[in-house]
């Protein structure tokens, strides 16, 4: 009995542990815009970070940024992702907003920044090698987390970031066309 019980117990642990969520590993809680997007994206698939306002259309999540926050953020469309919600928070002045998406199961978090708050504020910073790829090609695509990928694109003056567990070639065909108007 104490050895068939040994047994059960051990294989209760064993599943109790590989059941734990060791596959999203945390970031620095510093000032690096990649840090804040992987640590932001493990929030929201924890349910930490969670929209303010849940809505699949683009225009009432625009307008209740507007109205709420007294900013004008795009919500950009993704081929086959079913908008969420969203949320802002504040960096120093700045507002941020957290877009949330889903394709199937797979969830999708956009954010948005000034290149300005970046580069000349120092408020928020990038590693210079993400910095120098991203002006160089307007693309930085980051897969060092086996759990979360990470592409920002510089278009203008801003840097759009979009995270999530895909593949590149399958984040690309969702957020091709949107890359395009930005």
């Amino acid at each position: 009995l104490f050895y068939t019980l040994s047994i059960v117990t051990s294989l209760i642990l064993i599943f109790v542990i590989l059941q734990i969520d060791t596959n999203q590993p945390s970031y620095p809680s510093d000032n690096n815009i990649i840090h804040q997007v992987y640590n932001n994206y493990n929030a929201i698939v924890a349910g930490k970070l969670q929209p303010a306002i849940y809505t699949e259309d683009r225009d009432v999540l625009e307008n209740h940024f507007k109205q709420n926050y007294k900013c004008n953020v795009k919500i950009p469309k993704f081929k086959d992702c079913v908008l969420i919600g969203g949320t802002i928070s504040q960096i120093n002045e700045d507002n941020l907003a957290h877009i949330i998406y889903k394709h199937g199961q797979c969830i999708i978090y956009f954010t948005s920044i000034s290149l300005r708050t970046i580069t000349e504020g120092k408020k928020i910073t990038i590693s210079p090698e993400a910095l120098d790829q991203l002006t160089k090609t307007g693309r930085f695509y980051s897969d060092q987390n086996e759990y979360c990928r990470l592409m920002l694109c510089l278009k203008d003056s801003s840097i759009y970031i979009v995270a999530t567990e895909m593949e590149k070639d399958k984040l690309m065909t969702c957020i091709g066309d949107a890359i395009k108007e930005w």
